[in-house]
């Protein structure tokens, strides 16, 4: 059927139109906002199960966390596995800081696929650990020992990856971690950015991951508080990690802060669905061109 110029114009135009009605979409793979006060239940999209080496209490308010006792003190979260596409993927921890301590000392924060020798489901555990053997990952640590205990120093982030996979310490030391040639050097450090860890104050860290033709890109950005411009990326091309299950926390010292109350960790995935408006424009047009079909032919 050879349509009218008119009408083809009218064709292309309304086409377009519905190409840019396609939005943003989040979807939500995992969304622990900690209301149901369960931490030991197996991992679901709606409950991380979260085990410590400290006193960890669930409230509808939060988890929190004790960590004035002893240093080296680690709080593990497990969930879904969630695998990583051309799509881009956020974890996402919501967290505040409790009265200042009395030391400062370093934050480890570290993503990574626990599957090879399965979780850690009790608490009491060290930072060694037989679980933690064949966890592979990425980790942002804190630039120095600055967080807490009333320190007022800019905080600066490093992301590594996890190159020791059969050590049995996640997160105790920093020599199992290091950059994709397996050197102990940090993948990427922020720069430029100003802040540091304030008592009673609410912070929100974000990973972003994308997986393009092999190479994972990571955008981390630690907001809240006095921080600004603490953002920045960096990519892994060679045989990069793209399943997580595991969240793990670590606090070097005993003294950095009386606790921390994490307040919400969500997985979300971004992805684009058409607005009812493209699928009624599109079938606008298909009614057009049944309607001018059935006029010619009883013409």
């Amino acid at each position: 059927m050879h349509l009218p110029s008119r009408l083809r114009k009218l064709c292309l135009l309304t086409s377009a139109t519905a190409a840019l009605s396609v939005p943003a979409f989040s979807a939500t793979l995992v969304n622990d906002t900690f209301t149901d006060t369960d931490r030991l239940s197996s991992p679901t999209s709606t409950n991380t199960q979260w085990v410590a080496n400290g006193t960890l209490t669930a409230s509808e308010t939060g988890m929190l966390w004790n960590t004035t006792s002893a240093s080296n003190r680690m709080v593990l979260g497990h969930f879904p596995t969630v695998a990583i596409s051309d799509v881009e993927t956020t974890f996402s921890l919501s967290f505040t800081t409790g009265a200042n301590g009395a030391t400062a000392s370093n934050l480890r924060i570290a993503l990574v696929d626990g599957t090879a020798n399965g979780f850690r489901t009790t608490d009491g555990f060290s930072s060694t650990d037989a679980s933690y053997v064949g966890d592979a990952g990425y980790a942002i640590f804190s630039g120095s020992s600055n967080v807490g205990g009333g320190n007022t120093t800019n905080l600066s982030l490093r992301t590594y990856q996890r190159n020791t996979t059969t050590s049995n310490n996640l997160l105790g030391t920093s020599g199992e971690w290091g950059d994709n040639a397996a050197t102990t050097t940090a993948m990427a450090t922020s720069s430029g950015a100003t802040g540091y860890f304030e008592a009673n104050t609410a912070y929100n860290l974000s990973i972003a991951m994308s997986l393009d033709a092999g190479t994972l890109t990571i955008n981390t950005t630690l907001s809240g508080g006095n921080f600004s411009g603490l953002s920045y990326s960096t990519i892994d091309a060679v045989s990069p990690t793209t399943n997580f299950n595991s969240i793990a926390l670590r606090l070097g010292g005993g003294a950095q802060f009386a606790d921390i109350n994490l307040t919400s960790f969500t997985v979300t995935s971004a992805s684009a669905i058409p607005e009812p408006s493209a699928f009624a424009s599109l079938a606008g047009l298909g009614v057009l061109g049944l309607a001018l079909a059935r006029r010619r032919r009883a013409a």
